[in-house]
This record gives structure tokens, sequence and C-alpha cells, in this order.
């Protein structure tokens, strides 16, 4: 689940990223819900991204070490550690504490979020405190990881079934990481290692130059983990270079503009029609707005239009709204987020 190819297709759970609540539900019925998924492909096949497997590893955690999960992190990472910042919607806290949110349009701050994901990402903490457990993740803390298990956490996993051919991405899944071989510092030779994340309102980006013991953690209220990224690579490649580890910073790639080419002829015996259910009820809904009317009165969702309403893009002719395959005359198969 660290590598990123389990292929589990439950959806990110309504409900979980709150103002206001903490709330348990999610994670008490994780396992009942994964009952009646099926896999999207074979285990190890591909890497995708999935939320739902550090939901398991956050239960498989509290099964084997008798704790809950909030428990653990401030037993074996918080106190070795001496952080006193690093916490979740569980423990109890001056909330006050917190960096304040804001939504466009809204003068005053919003309520705290509360991520109910905690293994997904429901942990607050602070830039430097995430600097230091990133001790921990490149062997420098062998009384809380061994240095075998930090380096196997930089495996290339993602080369470990269906990937691109391209060596240069910011995206290359280790065990945990999501980028072990870090553009543009590969193309300097560096190894950098990369994990970000996001909530609606809180975003996060860890980048670390291991054989060099250079971190950087960028974490902000707004934005996104890719802006945040972006910023921290600009400073390590600063920083860098002031320190004589690169002589120049490489100019920026530029790229041709994309050429269309004809249909690989192994994939022509797919092309044809997918589907013709309800062409008269489908033709009338495209172009339309539809609202999800399953959150709960306190889910942050409210406050983003684009995230409740579906505008439908109807394609009668292959059988697809919205790039999904249409089911019956009220259904189509919208795609699980991960």
């Amino acid at each position: 689940m660290l590598n990123q190819k389990d292929p589990l297709q439950i959806a990110m759970a309504k409900n979980v990223l709150r103002e206001i609540l903490p709330v348990e539900w999610y994670h008490d019925e994780l396992l009942v819900k994964l009952q009646s998924e099926s896999l999207k492909s074979n285990p190890g096949e591909s890497s995708v991204y999935c939320n739902n497997g550090f939901q398991l590893l956050e239960i498989l955690i509290e099964r084997v070490s008798s704790l809950s999960y909030s428990e653990f992190l401030e037993t074996y990472i918080s106190k070795p550690l001496h952080l006193t910042s690093t916490i979740t919607p569980r423990d109890s806290f001056d909330r006050d504490r917190l960096t304040k949110t804001y939504f466009p349009g809204m003068d005053q701050a919003l309520p705290v979020e509360n991520a109910n994901l905690i293994g997904t990402g429901g942990i607050y903490s602070t830039a430097e405190e995430v600097s230091k457990f990133t001790e921990v993740l490149i062997g420098n803390r062998t009384d809380i990881l061994s240095e075998k298990s930090a380096k196997t956490m930089q495996s290339h996993e993602y080369r470990k079934g269906v990937w691109v051919s391209e060596e240069t991405n910011t995206i290359n899944y280790g065990l945990g990481w999501d980028a072990v071989r870090l553009a543009p510092f590969s193309d300097y030779g560096i190894t950098a290692l990369f994990k970000g994340g996001d909530t609606y309102m809180y975003h996060a980006a860890l980048t670390t130059l291991p054989e060099h013991d250079i971190s950087i953690a960028v974490l902000s209220s707004g934005g996104s983990s890719t802006y945040n990224s972006i910023f921290a690579s600009n400073i390590l490649l600063e920083y860098t270079r002031t320190k004589g580890i690169i002589k120049e910073i490489l100019p920026k790639k530029t790229f041709e503009p994309p050429l269309k080419v004809d249909m690989p002829s192994d994939l022509l015996a797919y092309s044809g029609l997918y589907g013709t259910v309800g062409k008269t009820v489908w033709e009338h809904r495209n172009g339309k707005n539809y609202y999800a009317l399953d959150e709960k009165i306190t889910s942050i969702m409210y406050l983003t239009k684009a995230l409740l309403a579906k505008n439908i893009s109807v394609d009668i002719n292959h059988g697809y709204a919205s790039g999904t395959k249409i089911v019956d005359n009220s259904t189509f198969a919208e795609p699980k987020l991960a």
C-alpha cells in the first residue's frame, strides 16, 4: 500500500473533511465498505495514488500496537522527536493555535478544519516539526526507523509495473514517497525525495536531498501542494548552488507542441459504440448542472460549488456522460476519487 500499488476502488468518503466536528465513522466503516468493492487492477500491476491504502495502514497500526493512531504517533514519533505541535483532530489541544483558513468572498476566518482521514492526511504540524520528522525518513534517527528501512522506502517502486517511459517526472513512487527521483534534481544527478498532501484548506510539501542532509517543508493555508513543491524546489536549487553542490541552475525546459498521430492499429479493435441507453433522457441532460445531496450540513464542500455541482456533458453516440459510461436512464459510472 505504501507503494501505491493496491488497486482499491473505493471512493474518497463523503463528509470526512469537515469544519467544526471531528468524526470517526469513516475509520470504523472502512473495512465493511471494502468488502463490497472490486479491484481496479491486479495487485502490483500499476501505481495510482490511493488515500484508502493509507487508511488501511492506519487501522493495521492500531491492530498491531493496540493503540489508537493518535496515541501511536504521540508515543513513537512525537515524544522521541520532542514534537509539541504535531497532533490530530482526536487530540485535545487549543485549536486557536491553528493557522486560520479563509475562503474567497468571505472576510472572516473559517471554523477549524477537521480532516478525519487521519492516516491519509489528518495531522496538524508545523514546517519545523515536519522537517524534524524527515530525519526519521532519511535514516538519521535509527532509534525510530532503521537505516535499512529508510533506504528501502527510497526504492523505485513505480517501475515495478505499468508506468510511463519518461525518466524526468515529479511523480515516481517509492514506499510512502510521492517521488524518489524528483525533477528537476534528477537532471543534476541529485536524489530528491518528495511527499505532498492537500486537504481543502491546508496544503503541504516536503522535499529532501538525503545524500546532503538538506530538507525543506512548506505548509500553507490556501494554495496547493503543487505550488508549495515548486517553491521548495526553487529554494533548494538556489541553496545548493550557493553551497557549491551544483555549479549553476540549468535553463528551464521548453516543449514542442503535440503532434496528431494515427491511431495505433492494435487499438482499432476497441473502436465502436459503447452503449446507447436512454438516448432521449440523457440528451435532455446535456449541458445542465446537477448538485450532490449527500453531504452533511457541516461539510466544508459547501464552500466550493465546483466540488458539489456536476455539469453533465453527454456524448450520446458513444454512450458516455462527462467522460464515463452511461449505465442506465438515471446513472452514469462516475469515476471514484483516490
